[in-house]
This record gives C-alpha cells, structure tokens and sequence, in this order.
C-alpha cells in the first residue's frame, strides 16, 4: 500500500522509465519487502563454474547485503529538509566509506607482514 514504510530501493523501470503509477509503487514495495539474504541472492554469482571462481566476490557481496544494502532507509526526529537529509545520508556513507578503507589497509598491511615474516626469519638467521 501507499503508506508503507519501507527502504526505498531501486527497481527496473523499464525503457525510458515506462514502469509508473500502480505497477511502480508494486514493484518498490516488492523491492522494499526483500531480506538481505534475497538481496544477496539477486547479486551473487552462481552459474556454474564461475561459481568457484567467484567465492571471493560473493563473500563480499554477502557482507555488504548484510550489513550496508543499497537503499535510503533512515529517519530523523524533528524537522529538517531535504538537502539537509540527504547532507547526513552523504555524511554516514562516507564515515563507512573511510572506515571501510582504514580497516582494510590494517588488513593488507597485516597480510603483507605475515606473507613476508619468514623471508625476514630468513634473512635475520642467515646474517647471525
């Protein structure tokens, strides 16, 4: 119904955006009342042996359906207008967006120290 509450979503529209009126608000709502899980399930690769190929991909695809899906889905107490909402939506994402970054470079530089540990093993016995 029109006075759902629910994430907005983008949904296909079709060409030259031709989906409107009753088949539209179907569709966001559709949209709207997926899980993460079905989320994911729509992105992820799974065709065949690409499959395999893909576990890397899909792993982050899962994470990412979970735990920052593609929607607008927030509210604020008070009034504010729209520039200022979508302000604090641009805010918030790149607060994850630099967090993301800063924990993956930890990440990396971690990987990268413990690829290259036993050749500085090797290296300190060799020079004693």
């Amino acid at each position: 119904s029109a006075a759902s509450f629910m994430p907005y979503r983008l949904v296909n529209r079709g060409w030259c955006g031709t989906l409107a009126g009753e088949p539209l608000k179907e569709a966001l709502l559709a949209q709207g009342q997926k899980t993460s899980t079905e989320l994911y399930e729509e992105d992820a690769c799974r065709t065949g042996p690409f499959f395999y190929l893909c576990c890397c991909c899909n792993l982050i695809t899962m994470i990412f359906a979970r735990a920052s899906p593609p929607q607008i889905f927030t509210a604020w107490h008070g009034h504010l207008s729209r520039e200022q909402c979508l302000h604090e939506l641009n805010v918030m994402g790149m607060v994850l967006k630099w967090g993301l970054r800063i924990v993956s470079w930890l990440l990396l530089y971690a990987a990268v120290y413990m690829l290259f540990e036993p050749l500085i093993l090797a290296l300190a016995l060799a020079l004693s």
